[in-house]
């Protein structure tokens, strides 16, 4: 088994890559998602090459410690053989296959924003853009690099501080000030760090991707008044080469931008349990094709582990579903991709969070469902209580709570859209 090793300051960090099977459906193997969450001094990164049917998967696991990086592989290597096509690189030739990005690279940069002389920080993720990126550039590489975040006290000190100046000095508008409260409080809570990286072989590929992330940006966030998406093209060989999170070479980043990246445990192990192999291909007929129902999805970016989660649970068991941005078609304006969408949608599943209360876009989207006397089913997937346009739109549906057993509500959601729908 082969470590690379990187000098980092004082510190020397040794990384190990590991190949996951193509037989594996989901971005890791379940064994592997759990050694991982438990494993809170190994760092980790994700890497998914989507170039075709089956995209094939790196991990890249890193330890200041070789004894406990070793230690934490061979276990890996021992739930899931080389049999079952996990195997770990060898030699510093076949490290360098597996890691190496392509020449042309975005990093989503969370710390983007300095607006009156303070920094602020936007909900965005580049992972439910894979699909239809892939499809357009013919093929991309995506990683997420993750590292443990423990609560610590002197950053609820100073979020409170910061939080208190926003409101008394209103130098931005509510729902901006109020997103910035919603990302603070993932400082409070357990989980990981998350940086995404894209690669493109070409420069071509590289400007499709950006124009596409910018206009899904504009139709999600920039309703806030956000400018521009937070992506950033340039030299990113360090983390993806690394598989380290940012933070490790820029330890003073502020707290917005490090609650901007934040990843509970739960929504880490949702999406590293995500489905890759697929099977959720089919789901695109739903557009235009009598008889089928289509179920519209409507979340916050924050939210696209679950989002993703429901339209994968959802479509393997024949209830097809349109969700952005992989529904909009290429060249299309994503309002009036948005707008077919609805107009299709025999119900609409709203996924109900800290941020979603607040997104101009979702309440468009319920309002517009409204209008077309839809099912309107929302889910909680946060434990909070809709306000202001969010309670008004949804007070008379019917609630389905499921931040606290994600999977078992999936499947009542599936039983309470095939009861409401006649299926």
């Amino acid at each position: 088994m082969y470590f690379a090793r990187f000098e980092l300051g004082n510190t020397s960090v040794g990384v190990a890559a590991l190949t996951v099977g193509r037989a594996t459906p989901t971005l890791l193997p379940p064994p592997w998602v759990d050694r991982l969450l438990a494993a809170r001094d190994c760092a980790f990164a994700v890497r998914l090459v989507a170039n075709g049917p089956a995209p094939a998967t790196t991990l890249l696991v890193s330890s200041e410690h070789d004894d406990e990086l070793e230690a934490l592989c061979r276990e890996l290597l021992g739930t899931v053989p080389p049999a079952e096509g996990a195997t770990a690189a060898g030699d510093v030739a076949t490290f360098d296959r597996l890691v190496s990005p392509p020449p042309c690279q975005l990093w989503l940069n969370h710390g983007g924003y300095q607006a009156n002389g303070r920094p602020l920080a936007t909900d965005f993720r580049l992972f439910p853009q894979i699909e239809p990126l892939a499809r357009r550039t013919g093929g991309l590489v995506y990683q997420c690099c993750f590292a443990a975040h423990r609560p610590e006290r002197e950053f609820e000190r100073v979020a409170r501080k910061f939080l208190a100046a926003l409101r008394v000095e209103s130098p931005f508008p509510p729902a901006v000030t109020e997103l910035q409260s919603t990302l603070a409080s993932r400082l409070l809570q357990g989980g990981f760090l998350s940086d995404e990286l894209m690669g493109f072989e070409s420069a071509a590929g590289l400007a499709i991707a950006a124009s596409a992330i910018e206009e899904s940006f504009q139709g999600t966030m920039g309703h806030f008044g956000f400018v521009g998406s937070p992506v950033e093209s340039g030299d990113f060989q360090e983390l993806f080469v690394t598989g380290l999170h940012s933070t490790r070479f820029a330890p003073d980043s502020h707290f917005i931008t490090r609650a901007a990246s934040i990843m509970s445990a739960d929504e880490t192990r949702q999406f590293l349990q995500l489905r890759t192999s697929g099977d959720g291909g089919k789901a695109t007929v739903s557009d235009g094709v009598a008889g089928v129902p289509s179920i519209f999805l409507s979340y916050s970016s924050s939210d696209f582990t679950q989002a993703w989660a429901t339209c994968q649970f959802l479509e393997r068991h024949g209830l097809y579903c349109w969700i952005a941005p992989r529904n909009i078609l290429p060249g299309e304006p994503y309002p009036e991709a948005i707008m077919r969408g609805l107009n299709d949608a025999r119900a609409l599943v709203v996924l109900v969070s800290g941020a979603s209360n607040l997104s101009p876009h979702v309440h468009r989207e319920i309002e517009r469902a409204l209008h077309n006397h839809a099912v309107i089913i929302p889910m909680r997937v946060q434990d909070v209580i809709p306000t202001g346009t969010m309670e008004y739109l949804l007070s008379t549906c019917q609630w389905l709570d499921a931040f606290a057993a994600f999977e078992q509500s999936l499947d009542e959601l599936r039983g309470r859209l095939r009861g409401l729908l006649g299926l």
